[in-house]
């Protein structure tokens, strides 16, 4: 278990969680054209070629992020629900969806000044809290 001290790991925490979807997103989309790409290669070498240890090496990295994904979004659901509503949404936008400034202040109808005083609200009552998972970002 992981306790924040500071706003900074807070924040890379949270950042982390995104670069952890965006991984499993792309592992799952190289993962597919593998799968496609070897299924070429034996239609034209016939049953000979065999990939199904380079396939399930691939299959168990996805296999891997997503059991972190999911005890992320434990944590992740853990966390928000020690803020209020408006909290919630100004991080959720800006750590999981990836949105910047620009586009919070619109899609939310929260001035960019306001949405910077309610993220920091929002962090500052997550300092002191604990984790499962330490570092987010990136296969451990």
């Amino acid at each position: 278990m992981n306790t924040f001290t500071n706003a900074d790991e807070v924040k890379k925490w949270l950042r982390g969680l995104n670069l952890t979807k965006k991984e499993l997103k792309s592992k799952i989309k190289f993962y597919e054209e593998l799968v496609s790409d070897f299924s070429k290669a034996r239609n034209l070498l016939g049953k000979t070629a065999n990939y199904d240890s380079g396939l399930q090496f691939y299959n168990d990295e996805i296999t891997f992020l997503n059991c972190k994904m999911k005890e992320l979004v434990k944590d992740y659901k853990r966390l928000t629900d020690k803020l209020e509503a408006n909290e919630k949404l100004i991080i959720s936008e800006k750590y999981l969806s990836g949105a910047k400034w620009e586009y919070i202040e619109l899609s939310t109808f929260i001035s960019r000044r306001q949405a910077f005083r309610i993220h920091n609200a929002a962090i500052t009552k997550l300092i002191g809290q604990s984790v499962e998972l330490g570092n987010t970002g990136g296969v451990d």
